[in-house]
C-alpha cells in the first residue's frame, strides 16, 4: 500500500502538468491568430499601395494634361505673336511700318503670354526705351521709382519729343532722375523733331556710364560740347550733326576709346570736323552736304580722312548729289590703307575706272541704274569678295549692312517721296522682309489705337495670362508714336493746353 507521501507527490505532479499543457495550446493559438492578422494586414497594405499608386498615376496624368494644355496655349499665343510680327514686316501699299513699332508690339506680345514669358519679355521690353511724348517721361520715371523698378534692365534711352517752354525745367529734372535710377544705361539718344531757338541753354548732365551718344540736327553743337568733354574718356560710339561753323572756337577734345563715328554735315557745309583726336577710330559714316547740281570738290573730305583715316576699316561716304566724273575719290582710299568695307554713292560708269584698293573685300554702291561690274573694275580690288549695288534710298541711312546679307539685296525698287511706299511695282513680285526693316526710317507709327502703358501698382503680379485688351503692367516705358503733325498741334500751337496738362507734374516736381 502506497504511503501518504507518495500519493501527495503523484497528485502534485498531475495538477502541475495540466496547466502547462493548457498554456502551450493557448500560446500556439495566439501565434496562429497573429500570423493570420499579419497576413490580413499585408493584403490590406498591398491593396492600399495599389490604390495609392493608381491615385498617384491619375494625379500625374492630370498634371501632365494640364501642363500640355498650358504649353499648347503658350505655343498658340507665341505663334499668334510671330504671325503678327511677320504681318507687320510685310510691305504696305500705304506706308512702311517703323522698325520700332514692330519691335514694341512683338515684345508686348511676349510679355502677355505667361508668367515665365513675362520675365523674359520684361528684359526685352526695358532694354531699349523710346519716349515720343513728354508725358511718357513722367510715366517712365514713376515706373523706375516703384518698388523693384526696372532700372537695372534699361540699357538704351531714346528721347524724340518736343519740349515746350514751360516743360523745359521738368524735362531736365526728370531726365537727370532717369540717369540716377538706371545704373546700367549705356546708350542715350536725343532726337527732338524740332526746337524753339535758344530753348535749351544747357542739356541735362548724362551719366558717366554712357558709351553710345547720338544727337540729331536740332541740337546745336555748343550745347553738346560739355557732354562730349565729360564722356571723352569712355565714349565708344558717337552720332552727331555738324555745320561749318562748329569747327572753330572750341578746344581740342581727345576721344581715347571712340571706335565708331557718324557725322552728318548740314546742307551746304564743308566736311570739316572740330579739333578732335580719335586714335582708336575704326568705323566712319560721313554724310557731306552741298548744292544740288554742282560738281563737288572732296578736298575737305580728303583732309578729314588724312587726320583720322589711318586705322579705318569701314567707310560710309555719301553726298547730297551723286559723285560726278570730275570727282576723285581715289585720294580718299589712299588715306585709308587698312580699309576693308567701303560704301559710296554714284553711277558705276562714273566711278568704275578710278577706284583701286588692296585690302577692300566688301564694296557697296548706291546708284542709278543697277548694273553689273566689269573685269577691269574688279581688277582694282584684288581682295574683293562681296560687291553690291543698292537702292539709292540707302545713301540717306546710317545702317551698316553686313557683308553676309542675302543676294536678293540687288533688287531695285523706286520709292515715292511722299509716303515711302513702292511705286510702279509688279504685285506678283516677291518682297524681301529685310528691306522693310532697313528702309523704314520714319520713327512714327501708323497705329493710333494703342495707349500709353503705365505701371499699375495695384495690378496682380501672379503672372496669369490676361486675354483682354488691357495694358500690361510691365510696359510702362513703351508707348506708341504719334504722327508729327499731331505733335505740332498739341505742343507747338496750343502751348497753354500743355501747361494745364502738366500742372500736376509741376506740383509734384516742386
Amino acid at each position: 500500500m502506497p504511503s501518504l507521501s507518495g500519493l501527495l507527490r503523484v497528485f502534485v505532479a498531475a495538477v502541475s502538468f495540466r496547466p502547462l499543457y493548457l498554456r502551450t495550446a493557448t500560446v500556439r493559438a495566439i501565434q496562429g491568430r497573429k500570423r493570420l492578422m499579419q497576413t490580413q494586414i499585408e493584403c490590406r497594405s498591398l491593396d492600399y499601395r495599389a490604390t495609392l499608386e493608381l491615385t498617384f498615376k491619375q494625379e500625374d496624368q492630370l498634371k501632365l494634361r494640364s501642363e500640355i494644355a498650358r504649353i499648347k496655349l503658350e505655343n498658340s499665343r507665341l505663334e499668334a505673336a510671330n504671325r503678327a510680327f511677320y504681318q507687320e514686316l510685310a510691305l504696305s501699299n500705304e506706308r512702311l511700318a517703323s522698325v520700332w513699332s514692330v519691335g514694341s508690339r512683338m515684345k508686348l506680345a511676349i510679355v502677355r503670354v505667361s508668367k515665365t514669358w513675362n520675365q523674359i519679355g520684361l528684359k526685352l521690353l526695358y532694354e531699349g526705351v523710346t519716349l515720343q511724348r513728354i508725358g511718357q517721361l513722367l510715366a517712365f520715371v514713376r515706373a523706375l521709382e516703384a518698388h523693384d523698378g526696372p532700372g537695372d534692365l534699361v540699357r538704351k534711352l531714346s528721347i524724340g519729343y518736343f519740349v515746350p517752354h514751360r516743360a523745359a525745367e521738368l524735362h531736365n529734372q526728370e531726365t537727370r532722375r532717369i540717369f540716377q535710377l538706371g545704373p546700367r544705361l549705356t546708350h542715350f539718344e536725343l532726337k527732338p523733331p524740332f526746337l524753339i531757338p535758344d530753348l535749351l541753354t544747357v542739356l541735362p548732365r548724362v551719366s558717366y556710364t554712357i558709351t553710345y551718344l547720338e544727337y540729331n540736327d536740332q541740337v546745336q553743337y555748343h550745347l553738346i560740347f560739355p557732354t562730349l568733354v565729360q564722356l571723352s574718356t569712355n565714349l565708344q560710339s558717337l552720332a552727331i550733326c555738324l555745320s561749318a561753323y562748329d569747327a572753330a572756337g572750341h578746344p581740342v577734345v581727345v576721344f581715347e576709346k571712340l571706335e565708331a563715328l557718324r557725322v552728318r554735315f548740314v546742307f551746304n557745309s564743308a566736311a570739316t570736323l572740330p579739333e578732335w583726336s580719335m586714335p582708336a577710330l575704326r568705323q566712319l559714316w560721313l554724310h557731306t552736304g552741298g548744292s544740288f547740281g554742282d560738281i563737288h570738290s572732296l578736298s575737305h573730305t580728303e583732309s578729314l580722312l588724312d587726320s583720322c583715316g589711318r586705322n579705318l576699316i569701314f567707310l560710309w561716304l555719301t553726298h547730297s548729289t551723286p559723285l560726278e566724273a570730275g570727282d576723285t575719290i581715289q585720294g580718299l582710299l589712299d588715306s585709308c590703307p587698312a580699309l576693308e568695307h567701303l560704301t559710296i554713292q554714284g553711277a558705276l560708269y562714273q566711278v568704275e575706272p578710278r577706284l583701286s584698293h588692296q585690302l577692300i573685300h566688301s564694296l557697296d554702291v548706291s546708284c542709278f541704274p543697277i548694273c553689273d561690274t566689269s573685269p577691269t573694275f574688279r581688277a582694282g580690288f584684288p581682295a574683293l569678295r562681296t560687291f553690291r549695288t543698292l537702292d539709292p534710298t540707302f545713301m540717306f541711312s546710317s545702317v551698316a549692312l553686313p557683308p553676309d546679307l542675302p543676294h536678293d539685296l540687288d533688287t531695285h525698287r523706286e520709292l515715292r517721296e511722299a509716303d515711302g511706299a513702292t511705286e510702279d511695282e509688279d504685285e506678283d513680285s516677291p518682297e524681301s522682309a529685310w528691306i522693310t526693316a532697313i528702309l523704314a526710317t520714319d520713327p512714327d507709327s501708323d497705329d493710333s489705337k494703342d495707349d500709353d502703358y503705365v505701371f499699375d501698382e495695384e495690378a496682380d503680379d501672379s503672372g496669369s495670362v490676361d486675354d483682354s485688351d488691357t495694358d500690361s503692367d510691365a510696359a510702362s516705358c513703351v508707348t506708341v508714336c504719334e504722327p508729327s503733325d499731331a505733335v505740332r498741334d498739341e505742343f507747338y500751337v496750343d502751348e497753354d493746353r500743355v501747361a494745364r496738362l502738366l500742372a500736376p507734374s509741376f506740383t509734384r516736381s516742386r
